[in-house]
């Protein structure tokens, strides 16, 4: 395997890319030992993966032309969501690294643009649907109390 990309190090994991079949490897900070790989197959290419506070691995993946949020765990990681876009548009192609603000959002361009996506939902959505991540709406649907609602 061929690790591609910088290494990024986050709670307790050392995370890399591989070259060769667009999967993320997780391996033990502290020993070195391979934890996981995700997904089990082919990713094809995929942006260097970003850890929010709370653990959450952000990427881009061309073959599904989406943004992931996974959910890391002891010994696999599990998909939390993923973005294709919004309504009517759809990704092309690897997008940029993701960089999360001290607010929970997920900022990452793809083509020519620029998406900013809440992902601190920790309460339960709205009534009109619980398809988290959401664009295009206000404040008031997080639940992150440095938020004020409009």
């Amino acid at each position: 395997m061929t690790l591609v990309a910088g290494m990024v190090v986050a709670k307790g994991l050392a995370l890399g890319i591989s070259g060769n079949t667009g999967q993320i490897f997780a391996y033990d900070k502290a020993t070195g030992a391979s934890k996981w790989s995700y997904p089990g197959s082919d990713l094809a290419t995929i942006s260097s993966p970003v850890t929010a506070p709370d653990g959450t691995i952000y990427f881009s993946d061309a073959k599904n032309s989406e943004l992931q949020a996974i959910a890391p765990g002891a010994s696999s990681a599990t998909m939390k969501w993923n973005f294709q876009g919004p309504v009517g548009t759809t990704l092309s192609g690897v997008g940029t690294e993701v960089a999360i603000d001290a607010n929970g959002i997920a900022y990452f361009g793809n083509g020519s643009n620029l998406f900013a996506l809440i992902t601190d939902v920790g309460a339960a959505a709205p009534a009109v649907g619980n398809d988290w991540p959401r664009t295009g709406f206000d404040n008031c649907n997080s639940s992150n109390a440095g938020f004020t609602c409009q």
